[in-house]
């Protein structure tokens, strides 16, 4: 989930009250705390490119992130393929 988050225009995790925490240090796994790092560094590593992105998108009223069938509409591979997308 933070992985993917990572790559998302608003990034935050979200939960309720009386669940389980989700928040990467409630995990108890010093990999899991760095696979989240990770994640968040990258993410912050790529902000600028996201905000043209983004600036882009709304001046051409196009998308971000787009799924692969979007991009390559005439390869019958990416419509199976939903674990993946564009940005």
């Amino acid at each position: 989930w933070m992985q993917l988050g990572s790559f998302y225009p608003f990034s935050r995790n979200h939960n309720s009250i009386g669940s389980i925490p989700q928040e990467p240090w409630a995990f108890d796994s010093q990999q899991h705390i760095e696979i989240t790092r990770n994640s968040l560094m990258l993410r912050y590593s790529l902000l600028p490119y996201f905000y043209t992105l983004v600036s882009d998108a709304s001046a051409e009223s196009s998308t971000v992130w787009n799924a692969l069938i979007w991009m390559f509409p005439s390869d019958p591979e990416c419509l199976s393929i939903d674990s993946q997308f564009m940005v």
